[in-house]
């Protein structure tokens, strides 16, 4: 299956939501970034299923240097490997169909999860989560998310804002556990700039990172809550997908692949609307 930065969907489904496993739509992800990832469903053997283009400054694209690209360009690095799933920004994360996570480009706050904060050109295997096999993988403003097959959600880089969901503001250079979310069966993650959602298999979701906008969905603002979260306002409903913009939110529910796009604006509020796409977020001059 193609994945594409900037979008996110479940196994199963197709594009249009109606792939024979899973008739539930997938919402887009709202998260901007200057670098574009393709990874390509149908190469050769020996080629590599991987393209990206665009920004350069940190290595970013994974072709070993720090050229910008104005057309897709080849990650040889990948060559001959299955690319299961890909995001990425300023700096970039990769699972191959082995279970391995990959990550290059910046590195400033140990966003790639490799025990240091230095920035790399070319892909290199997270050590630390080689003993387990990632399944799913999320990437914000310097900080990581990943998902290993047991349902443990593990998170790394930049944490000013409690981003990490560990409890606290301090930066991790390595993949450590959000013992928060421990036996709750999660089963995709989302991030993007400073905050951060967690869906588990019974339909809930947790947010946790910077709430000034109200961008959590938890009915209030704050600069931060470093703690998983449950939305409360969306605890009658089953969640199917989520996604995070810079400074707001969106979920669909279990119904939301009959095709309803409605969603109402709440001008000062930080409460999810009633609808079955739901967007919350705070109006501000932000």
């Amino acid at each position: 299956m193609s994945r594409v930065l900037g979008g996110m969907r479940r196994a199963g489904a197709s594009a249009n939501g109606k792939g024979a496993s899973a008739r539930r739509l997938a919402i887009s992800a709202l998260c901007v970034s200057l670098l574009t990832l393709l990874a390509a469903g149908s190469t050769s053997a020996s080629e590599s299923p991987l393209r990206s283009w665009g920004s350069n400054g940190y290595g970013q694209p994974g072709l070993g240097d720090t050229d910008n690209r104005l057309a897709p360009a080849v990650v040889a690095f990948f060559a001959g490997t299955a690319i299961n799933g890909v995001t990425g920004g300023n700096h970039s994360l990769a699972t191959t169909d082995d279970g391995a996570l990959w990550a290059w480009g910046r590195n400033s706050h140990g966003q790639l999860g490799l025990g240091d904060a230095t920035s790399r050109s070319s892909p290199e295997r997270v050590a630390s989560l080689s003993s387990r096999t990632t399944t799913a993988i999320a990437a914000g403003l310097d900080f990581s998310l990943a998902l290993t097959s047991d349902h443990t959600v593990w998170a790394w880089g930049r944490n000013q804002n409690g981003q990490l969901g560990l409890g606290d503001t301090t930066n991790r250079n390595v993949p450590t556990e959000v013992t928060a979310l421990a036996g709750k069966s999660v089963v995709s993650l989302a991030a993007c700039n400073t905050h951060a959602f967690a869906l588990t298999s019974d339909g809930k979701l947790w947010a946790w990172g910077a709430n000034g906008s109200g961008q959590l969905g938890l009915g209030y603002t704050s600069t931060s809550v470093t703690t998983p979260t449950e939305v409360a306002a969306l605890s009658g409903v089953t969640v199917s997908s989520i996604s995070a913009g810079y400074y707001h939110s969106a979920a669909i529910t279990a119904d939301g692949w009959r095709g309803a796009r409605t969603h109402t604006d709440s001008s000062g509020s930080a409460t999810p609307p009633t609808a079955q796409v739901r967007r919350w977020f705070r109006r501000s001059s932000e």
